[in-house]
């Protein structure tokens, strides 16, 4: 397909996500699953048709992992509210680090028992859902939230953990991917914790230096304008670098470059700060968009329903590895939040309101399609996703309401 006809498409769905965000707000139903619905049914009609969209995961990884993923961590880390992240740092960074990388074991051994197929679904198989899936989007039910008037501090808390989990598990995804496309599945722990290590630390240190330049500059140009190109090529220019040249995390690089700026707005003038959180809301505002829809026109229902056991395990295993590390987060650290005592009702939210959104449609859809067991890992993390989109995001509100009307939290 011409590129002409592939940019009328996506320009056709930019539309239909405008149309469509006023009714979601109207019959109070959860934005990206109505973007989503509406992609899998435009998909279905044209398939019928026998329209070919001209988009193949080869399109998507480059359009995904190069110009989406940046976007998504950049702004999140721009947004973050520093005030109420220092507040809640230590359930904040427990959740998104070592509590994520555990959930992520969990769920990884629960899914791979769960098949019991070793030979068809292997050990790193399970272990790359696991980190497909690790990444936490509260984005959904924060307009819930809102109208349930939950306490800031348990919002603000589920924003963190969103933006570092979503980060870990965009390294460990990558890690994951790049063992098995070379075939080297017998790597041993201590070469897989070294390489880590090394990714990590070198997306840290790229970030800095990016981020570093990028600061000197904006505080020597005072055009909000010109500062917002600054910022687009820190964010871009940090992840392209450590990905492509010194083969480290991208994705860390352009999270610290974020929180650089972050840093830098809360002391710059009113029209600088405004201008930049504007021009990143509205990257974010297409790529989430435009990624909601990609999943639902990528969505094959013969392969949910070939995949309908391997999914209702992934979707347990989630839960139940989310559940535990939630509950014993917070029951060890769980009066540390500066913020107050958490509430029952506070670790339900925290707990049911752990959705898997953009940063996860994001990984799945950047998968190589040569991937082995491929649509085995597609089927549990779209169905993961549409579990949490559908089920979850819908019920928190009616949930904790009840609860609360029968004294249940």
């Amino acid at each position: 397909m011409e590129i002409t006809q592939t940019l009328l498409f996506f320009l056709s769905f930019l539309l239909i996500a405008v149309l469509v965000k006023p009714l979601s707000e109207i019959f109070h139903l959860p934005y990206p699953a109505l973007l989503i619905t509406i992609g899998f049914l435009s998909s279905e009609w044209l398939v019928s048709e026998g329209i070919d969209i001209g988009l193949r995961w080869d399109n998507f990884h480059d359009l995904v992992f190069y110009v989406f993923l940046p976007i998504l961590v950049y702004t999140a880390a721009l947004r973050l509210n520093v005030e109420y992240f220092f507040r809640n740092i230590i359930i904040v960074l427990l959740l998104s680090i070592p509590f994520m990388l555990l959930a992520t074991l969990l769920t990884a051994y629960l899914i791979f028992y769960g098949i019991a197929h070793a030979e068809g679904f292997p050990l790193i198989a399970a272990l790359l859902v696991a980190a497909i899936l690790s990444a936490i989007d509260p984005s959904a039910v924060l307009l819930a939230l809102k109208q349930m008037r939950a306490r800031k501090g348990v919002s603000n808390i589920l924003e963190g953990e969103s933006l570092f989990s979503g980060a870990m598990a965009i390294v460990l995804t990558t890690l994951l991917v790049r063992t098995v496309m070379s075939a080297q599945q017998e790597i041993t722990i201590t070469e897989g914790v070294l390489e880590f290590a090394r990714v990590f630390s070198g997306g840290l240190l790229v970030g800095l230096i990016v981020g570093l330049f990028a600061w000197i500059l904006i505080r020597i140009i005072n055009d909000p304008t010109l500062r917002g190109v600054l910022s687009l090529v820190s964010a871009y220019g940090g992840f392209l670098i450590a990905e492509n040249y010194l083969q480290v995390s991208g994705v860390l690089s352009t999270l610290i470059a974020g929180l650089m700026l972050n840093a830098f707005t809360q002391k710059a003038d009113e029209s600088t700060r405004n201008f930049l959180h504007k021009l990143w809301d509205y990257k974010t505002t297409i790529a989430n968009a435009l990624l909601f829809l990609l999943l639902g026109v990528s969505i094959q229902y013969s392969v949910l329903v070939d995949q309908w056991l391997a999914i209702l395990i992934g979707i347990g295993a989630v839960l139940i590895a989310r559940i535990i590390i939630v509950y014993i987060v917070l029951a060890l650290f769980g009066t540390s939040s500066k913020t107050g005592k958490l509430l029952s009702c506070d670790r339900f939210i925290l707990f049911w309101g752990g959705l898997r959104g953009a940063v996860t449609i994001a990984l799945v859809l950047s998968l190589p399609g040569s991937l082995l067991y491929y649509s085995t890992v597609q089927g549990i993390v779209y169905g993961v996703v549409l579990f949490t989109l559908f089920v979850q995001a819908p019920t928190l509100k009616i949930i904790c309401l009840w609860a609360n009307r029968n004294q249940h939290f």
